[in-house]
C-alpha cells in the first residue's frame, strides 16, 4: 500500500537527460513479444493428446479399438466428439479426426435421433438398448437396417452432457486391428501402439524416428509400467532411447482381443531459429550526429604473455552513450577528464 509524504517533504522527479536544445523525446518502440523466462506456456492440446485425455474414461476405452462401431455424440447432435476407426467408416470418414470435424443439422436422422436419446436417457444411468436408424449400412445417410446400439448418456470432464453410441452387433467394413489402430489416431504424432502381448501393432513416423527399431515393449525395458497401466489403465514411464531419457505415457486401450496400450511419446523440439528482422549491433549510426558511420574502437593488442598477470584497472571506466530515433545507440568510452564527445554530455 502507498503511503502518503510528509508535508514539505522533498519529492525526487526522474526525467529525461537533458540535450543541449531540451529534453530529449521519448523514443517510440514497436510492439515487441515479452520472453517468458519462467517457461509457463499456455497451449491447445493438439487432436491425439485431447482424444487420449476423452479415453481415460473407461466407458469410451474399452470401445476404442473394438471392430463394432461406437460414437460419442454432443448432446445437442450438432457433431460427433469422437468415433472409433468403425464408427468413422460407418458415416464414411477415412478416420476419427475427418469424422469429428463434420457438423450435422436437425434433418439428419442420426442426428434427429441423438437429440431424443439426450433429452429421454438418465444422466451417468445404465446403457439402454436402442434399435437406431441412419447409424447402419448407410454410412450415415439415413438408409439401411436399424442397428442395435447401447445408449447411455455421460457428463465429461469439462462438465458438459454426451450421449455414448456403442453397436451391440457387427457393422461395416471389416478392419484389422492394426487398421483400426492407424484410423484412431493422426499420424503427425509421437505415438506407438504395441498389442496385450508387447508386439508393436502400429506406429507413427515420429515415434518410429525415437523407438530407434525397438518393435516390443520388452525392448524397452518398463515391464513394470506395463503392468501398472494393465491394471489401472493409464500411467506415466520412463525409458531410454537412443542413450536418452524419456518421460512418456501408457493408456490402456480396447477389451478382450482388441487390448493395447498406447505409448505417448514426447514431441521433439525443433532447434531454436535467429528472427528474421534481427539488426546487426556491431556499427550502428547515430541519427543525431554526423552521417559518418561510428563503431566501437577496436581493442588494443594484447602484449602481455599469458603466464604474466593482469593488471586490475586502478580507475572506473567512463562511457557515453546516445541512442537514435530506432532504438539503436553507439557507445563511446572516453578517458578520465577528457570532454564528452557528445554535445549536452
Amino acid at each position: 500500500m502507498a503511503q502518503a509524504s510528509p508535508a514539505g517533504a522533498a519529492i525526487k522527479v526522474i526525467l529525461p537527460w537533458p540535450l543541449a536544445d531540451g529534453f530529449a523525446p521519448w523514443t517510440p518502440q514497436r510492439p515487441r513479444t515479452i520472453k517468458n523466462f519462467l517457461g509457463n506456456e499456455f497451449r491447445r492440446m493438439t487432436f491425439v493428446e485431447s482424444e487420449l485425455a476423452l479415453l481415460r474414461d473407461p466407458r469410451l476405452a474399452a470401445p476404442a479399438t473394438s471392430a463394432w462401431p461406437a460414437w460419442l455424440w454432443s448432446a445437442d447432435a450438432s457433431r460427433m466428439l469422437w468415433a472409433n476407426a468403425a464408427g468413422a467408416a460407418l458415416f464414411g470418414a477415412a478416420d476419427t479426426r475427418e469424422c469429428v470435424q463434420r457438423r450435422f443439422d436437425s434433418n439428419n436422422p442420426a442426428a434427429a435421433q441423438i437429440v431424443r436419446l439426450a433429452a429421454t436417457l438418465p444422466s451417468a444411468g445404465p446403457p439402454r438398448l436402442e434399435r437406431l436408424r441412419g447409424f447402419g449400412l448407410g454410412f450415415g445417410l439415413g438408409f439401411g437396417r436399424a442397428l442395435t446400439c447401447a445408449c447411455s448418456r455421460l457428463v465429461l470432464s469439462d462438465g458438459k452432457a454426451a450421449v455414448l453410441i456403442a453397436a451391440t452387433e457387427p457393422a461395416g467394413p471389416a478392419l484389422s486391428l492394426a487398421e483400426r489402430v492407424r484410423r484412431l489416431f493422426a499420424d503427425d504424432e509421437a505415438l506407438a501402439v504395441f498389442a496385450a502381448d508387447g508386439a508393436l501393432v502400429h506406429a507413427t513416423a515420429a515415434a518410429r524416428a525415437q523407438l530407434g527399431g525397438a518393435n516390443s515393449l520388452s525392448a524397452l525395458g518398463i515391464e513394470v509400467a506395463v503392468a501398472k497401466a494393465l491394471d489401472v489403465g493409464s500411467v506415466p514411464a520412463r525409458l531410454q532411447l537412443q542413450q536418452k531419457i524419456l518421460e512418456a505415457n501408457l493408456q490402456r486401450l480396447g477389451d478382450g482381443a482388441a487390448r493395447v496400450l498406447g505409448l505417448s511419446l514426447p514431441q521433439p523440439q525443433a532447434a531454436p531459429t535467429e528472427a528474421a528482422d534481427a539488426r546487426p549491433r556491431e556499427a550502428v549510426v547515430a541519427s543525431t550526429m554526423s552521417e559518418a558511420p561510428v563503431t566501437a574502437p577496436p581493442p588494443a593488442p594484447q602484449t602481455a604473455s599469458p603466464a604474466e598477470p593482469i593488471v586490475e584497472r586502478r580507475h572506473p571506466l567512463r562511457f557515453v552513450w546516445q541512442m537514435d530515433a530506432d532504438g539503436r545507440f553507439v557507445v563511446a568510452p572516453t578517458r578520465p577528464g577528457a570532454a564528452s564527445p557528445f554535445p549536452g554530455r
